[in-house]
């Protein structure tokens, strides 16, 4: 399911690719008429086709579905692809890394968060594009072409069996994400610079108001990932590691391809394109993992993840990163938006587990870096927030200072980097919980 941020970027790659706004010339009325969509939605397809030099297997099937369908489906799509335990976990391994406010709920927030930007999506469950039956004429066909760009897709590569197989890697799943949302960028921004002179860019920009207010409100750790999924992933796909500057590259088509058929292994290789589009530079994630052993009664594993560097960067730049993105209703302060920094650069390999016992929980994240250098900037960065990871469990366990707590110590090498978070449990028992959680480097998956 693709649901997020379409409106909000269709402006977006316009304003960075377009010169000047042009003369309005669609009508922007909202009513629409079943027959007047499916008339439009077979223009976009053929228009699709030509873009991206292949066929559809059969026609999309579209439909008309009001702001409550849509928000209803993608409520039903999240509680299935994240059951409300695992969001759970989630949501108290954001909270213990500070990332996210330990007061707020992680489903609503990214609901109110999708609230304000749903158009349209192509559910893959059924084959179908559903267009939300107020969005004006300009704005629903940027979204289409988008939209079906997902459709093709979906029939040549069957893009929602693959996420499923990478449900227990987010790195490596965001990363294919961002093919799948820099597949459909590349074909999208195409279209409107082809269709520029018929599309009123004044008024898209202007309609973009809400959406940017919904990424002020947003936590970094929701709306960062979303973001770089679709602009990131379309610079990797254009092979330049500047999102701004890859919107005026044409992506052959070759390359989409490609990268479908051997998607990227984490976002260190989308951020850094050369890691995985050169032979000679080609950077493969260190695989970790955690073999754990007999835990004290009444602990569980709740979560066992690799966050990989984007998340990284989220983590050690701290409060900044906390905040949503504060651009007064600007849409060209989008252009500075970076996904990453020195702090995360480097990055070999990470496996994060959460480990609880009611509200007392066990934190353990490991990282690999590719430097002694890297580790020491990242440890520094971490470091530096030690504070705020006690004070976060203090507030997700409502517990004493004494029952929590922050360490940080290099691994078996100056290469691994070990944070442990405790909240809520006195050290003697956090230190016989950490003892069962053995981590251990495994072979790269083969490409």
């Amino acid at each position: 399911m693709k649901l997020h941020l379409a409106t909000l970027l269709a402006a977006t790659a316009l304003f960075a690719s377009s010169p000047a706004a042009q003369a309005p010339k669609t009508p922007s009325s909202t009513e629409w008429t079943q027959a007047e969509l499916e008339r439009l939605s077979r223009e976009i397809e053929r228009q699709v086709e030509v873009l991206r030099g292949e066929k559809f297997l059969k026609p999309v099937e579209v439909k008309l579905a009001t702001r409550a369908d849509l928000l209803g489906y993608a409520k039903l799509r999240m509680e299935r692809d994240t059951p409300p335990a695992r969001m759970a976990a989630d949501g108290d391994l954001a909270k213990l890394l500070a990332v996210f406010p330990a007061d707020q709920d992680l489903l609503a927030t990214q609901l109110a968060f999708l609230e304000e930007q749903v158009a349209g999506f192509y559910d893959p469950d059924t084959d179908s594009f559903a267009l939300m039956d107020t969005t004006p004429r300009d704005l629903a066909r940027i979204v289409m072409a988008h939209e079906l760009a997902h459709a093709l897709d979906d029939q040549l590569d069957k893009i929602d069996g693959t996420a499923a197989r990478l449900v227990q890697d987010t790195d490596q799943q965001l990363a294919f994400h961002s093919v799948v949302e820099g597949a459909a960028m590349a074909v999208m921004t195409r279209w409107q610079l082809e269709h520029a002179a018929s599309l009123d860019t004044a008024a898209l920009a202007e309609s973009q108001r809400t959406q940017l207010d919904a990424l002020g409100s947003a936590p970094a750790w929701l709306w960062k990932p979303m973001f770089a999924a679709y602009m990131q992933g379309a610079a990797f796909l254009a092979r330049n590691d500047n999102w701004v500057l890859a919107q005026g590259i044409r992506t052959p088509n070759a390359d989409i391809r490609a990268a479908f058929a051997n998607p990227p292994r984490s976002t260190e290789q989308v951020l850094h394109p050369s890691k995985y589009w050169s032979e000679a530079q080609r950077d493969e994630p260190q695989a970790l993992d955690f073999e754990v052993g007999e835990l004290p009664e009444g602990w569980e594993v709740r979560r066992e993840d690799t966050l990989g560097e984007l998340a990284l960067g989220i983590v050690a730049s701290g409060a900044r990163e906390r905040s949503g993105l504060q651009l007064n209703g600007n849409l060209a302060a989008l252009m500075g938006v970076k996904f990453t920094h020195e702090l995360a650069a480097g990055w070999g390999g990470d496996r994060i587990v959460l480990v609880s016992r009611g509200a007392s929980h066990v934190l353990r994240w490991v990282t690999r870096w590719d430097s002694e250098r890297d580790a020491a900037e990242f440890f520094g960065a971490l470091t530096l927030r030690r504070d705020e990871f006690a004070a976060a469990a203090r507030a997700v366990s409502n517990a004493s200072d004494e029952l929590c707590d922050a360490q940080l110590e290099y691994g078996d090498d100056p290469l691994t980097v070990v944070l442990d978070i405790r909240a809520g449990v006195r050290l003697i028992e956090a230190r016989k919980v950490a003892k069962a959680l053995k981590h251990v480097r495994s072979p790269a998956a083969p490409r």
